[in-house]
């Protein structure tokens, strides 16, 4: 991953309180069940107990039905940004006033290049665009807008269009511009959105993950990002099916996204050496059981890793199921 770019982000300032209080860390784990008669143990590799993940806070359960819904509509005209060569890289402007992703695709709908606004984060090469140049690509983003950033909420714009290689121009044929719901304060928020009733996707908002993976159905796996200062989840919601994700949060990732959030403005240096497997493990997992959706976040850490920094989240997490 290349570590310059030049965008143009014109941002307002907003702060918040920051959460206080006694954190209460999970103790050890209660020791495993003994092992049933007649059963051999498991062969391999496992990790050691001190690196296993424990629990630091209670699962938090939430019902995506009480979290906002919107729908995909008719576009503001000056949504969209513009990609444009510059030298030897390129210059984005995101016509809103978001921290966002954009992804240009490729004709095969894969993608081709995605970089994002508030940061040195981009990954792939840009598309050979300008003067001599026809077609388009398509084109999507998905931001928020530090504005109205609070612990209760944020604002969230996304939108899917085609990038035009003549003019280096992506437009919108729908967007969504709505306000995420908090589903931990501060940390992680929520936001349903619908193209139809019966096509209807839950969109999690999280602080960047060191590594992210995600399961689900082949057929319609979840979208996720992870290579800027937040990670966007993408779970679609249907009937009889569940939906889950695995986000590694660095304590650089914390200090990263309260910089967004309080100082909005973006991070042109940023260097994580943390490995997955030393940071606080997030669970997110999405379920429509019957008549019921279901949703939960479970928090998880390495025994010896040092759960300081991540005492505000944790206290939010508690503050939720308490």
């Amino acid at each position: 991953m290349r570590t310059t770019l030049a965008a143009a982000l014109v941002l307002a300032v907003c702060a918040s309180a920051p959460l206080t209080g006694r954190v209460a860390f999970a103790e050890d784990p209660a020791p495993e069940a003994p092992r049933a008669n007649g059963e051999t143990g498991l062969d391999g590799f496992r990790a050691d107990g001190d690196s296993r993940p424990l629990a630091v806070a209670t699962p938090i359960r939430f019902d995506p039905d009480a979290l906002p819904v919107a729908t995909w509509g008719e576009p503001r005209a000056t949504a969209g940004f513009a990609l444009k060569p510059r030298g030897s890289g390129y210059r984005l402007w995101l016509r809103s006033r978001l921290f966002a992703e954009v992804v240009v695709e490729n004709t095969r709908g894969a993608a081709e290049f995605s970089a994002f606004t508030g940061g040195s984060f981009f990954d792939g090469t840009p598309p050979e665009c300008g003067p001599g140049h026809t077609g388009s690509f398509p084109a999507r983003w998905a931001g928020l807008a530090p504005r109205r950033w609070t612990d209760a909420g944020v604002d969230v714009e996304m939108g899917d269009g085609d990038f035009d290689l003549a003019s280096c121009d992506a437009r919108a044929r729908v967007s969504v511009e709505a306000r995420a719901a908090a589903i931990v304060p501060g940390f992680v928020y929520g936001l349903r959105v619908r193209r139809s009733e019966d096509d209807e996707t839950l969109f999690v908002f999280l602080p960047r993950g060191v590594l992210v993976s995600a399961a689900g159905d082949p057929s319609a796996p979840i979208a996720l990002s992870n290579t800027g200062p937040f990670t966007r989840l993408s779970m679609p919601l249907e009937r009889g099916a569940a939906r889950s994700a695995v986000v590694r949060v660095s304590p650089k990732s914390l200090s990263l996204w309260s910089h967004l959030r309080t100082t909005i403005t973006p991070v042109w240096s940023f260097e994580d050496k943390t490995e997955p497997h030393d940071a606080l493990l997030v669970n997110v997992d999405a379920a429509w059981q019957d008549d019921r959706k279901l949703g939960s976040i479970s928090l998880a850490l390495p025994r010896l890793h040092d759960k300081r920094p991540y005492a505000a989240l944790v206290a939010a997490a508690q503050a939720v199921t308490n």
